[in-house]
């Protein structure tokens, strides 16, 4: 009876227990998480690794753009006990003999929350990897794990990131001083007047020294395949080791190219550089060398002096037409009274001074001068002169545009092939100082 009583007991407590707990009511019974490492390195943001570049520089030195020797700092939640944490070298392609590690092991007091480990690479010395040329990554930094209630049992890695770019050479094309990449070439009648030869001088220049004698392919485009024979350039440049520049290369062009058309034309011949040396860089957008020719249809150029040759086409009958605004008498300019001073025909504005002579029937030429006013001692004359010509002051024949004209008395112009015409067209454009003064104008035979 008495074991009777007691089981009755045991069911009674059990059905109490249940009853007395609400559907919705749960025990209370509180869950820890683990106390799990936060690492931030010297430098960098927390809980994050640190990159550095490692690059060659313009003596193919290896250098970094930070310092790889770190401060770890490792954070916990404060904990009743002492927690114990303990450090190894994380590394990657680095030699285990140029790292140091100041601790193994440290012991944070209860309470409190941090501790710190210091990596060193010896000497910040990363000469080591100066001679592995390709690219490569190489880490270097901490695997921390720590013992303490609620510890977690996981290991944690924190590293600084090196990343080393290759060596590779860039290649580019450099003009010598002085050389010029711009050629104005004089088109009349089937033929360039241009004495001058197109030429240009230049070396290969690379960025750094070169490991060993480096072949360079030279190209050149902007030409048909036609004219390629025309070009004088070497197919290839050697650049001798340890050296960053070719000795001086010369390049020339013919005219062939541009005896194509009757027309005026524009080319851009583009000097550039390969090479199948795996050291030498695909070549940037700036490597290469551009040379601008200008092909102008002119019959006239630029003298400072007189030909001595020419004779001055009498003036009778002469008439002229000012093509600009001026309350001055425009017989001044055919008057026969020319030189520096006395009078002068002066522009109301800075617009071109464009004036027509009528030489009343056809002449054959050979050149034309225009005397300036020289008031303070210096030509008030023009920095540029087109000339035309027409039989009929209809249809007018461009015979050339000059520009960069000195600043002296008189200017003259030469015509390439003499002219047959009666009217002649001088446009005198962009005055040197204020405005354009012309005191005579002169044609030649």
């Amino acid at each position: 009876m008495k074991h009777y009583k007691i089981f009755l007991t045991l069911i009674t407590s059990l059905m109490f227990l249940c009853f007395s707990c609400q559907d919705d009511e749960n025990l209370n019974l509180r869950t820890y998480n683990e106390n799990r490492p936060l690492i931030s390195i010297e430098g960098g943001d927390k809980g994050k690794d640190v990159v550095v570049k490692a690059f060659y520089d313009e003596e193919g030195i290896l250098q970094l753009n930070d310092k790889i020797s770190r401060t770890f700092s490792i954070d916990f939640e404060a904990s009743l006990e002492d927690i114990e944490v303990y450090f190894d070298i994380y590394s990657k392609n680095i030699p285990g003999e140029l790292v140091s590690i100041d601790k193994t092991k440290d012991t944070i007091p209860a309470g409190y929350t941090q501790a710190a480990v210091t990596i060193t690479l010896k000497d910040e010395d990363f000469s080591f990897a100066q001679s592995k040329l390709d690219k490569e990554d190489y880490e270097l930094g901490i695997i921390t794990y720590a013992k303490g209630s609620k510890m977690t049992k996981d290991s944690v890695i924190s590293k600084v990131f090196i990343e080393k770019e290759p060596f590779l050479l860039n290649c580019k094309i450099v003009g010598e001083d002085g050389s010029a990449t711009e050629f104005e070439r004089t088109y009349n009648r089937g033929q360039i007047l241009n004495e001058q030869p197109m030429q240009f001088s230049f070396r290969v220049q690379v960025d750094k020294p070169t490991l060993e004698n480096t072949t360079v392919k030279l190209l050149m485009t902007g030409v048909d395949d036609a004219f390629k024979h025309t070009v004088t350039m070497p197919k290839e440049v050697v650049i001798a080791k340890g050296k960053k520049t070719s000795d001086i290369i010369s390049w020339s062009i013919t005219d062939d190219f541009l005896l194509q058309t009757d027309e005026a034309e524009e080319y851009v011949l583009t000097l550039s550089t390969e090479s199948e040396n795996p050291l030498v860089a695909q070549p940037e957008s700036d490597a290469s060398q551009e040379l601008k020719v200008h092909k102008v249809l002119r019959n006239i150029f630029f003298r400072e002096e007189m030909n001595s040759d020419w004779l001055s086409i009498s003036k009778d009958g002469w008439d002229i037409e000012l093509l600009f605004n001026s309350f001055f008498n425009k017989n001044i300019l055919i008057d026969g009274k020319g030189g520096p001073s006395g009078s002068y025909v002066s522009q109301m504005d800075n617009n071109s001074y464009s004036f027509i002579i009528d030489m009343s029937k056809e002449q054959s030429i050979k050149g034309v001068g225009v005397d300036y006013n020289v008031p303070w001692g210096y030509s008030l004359c023009p920095k540029r002169i087109k000339i035309a010509t027409s039989i009929d002051n209809v249809n007018w024949i461009e015979q050339g545009d000059l520009n960069n004209i000195p600043l002296i008395i008189s200017h003259y112009v030469e015509f390439y092939t003499s002219v047959k015409t009666r009217y002649v067209k001088f446009d005198l454009l962009e005055p040197q100082v204020g405005n354009i003064q012309a005191t005579e104008v002169y044609i030649y035979k």
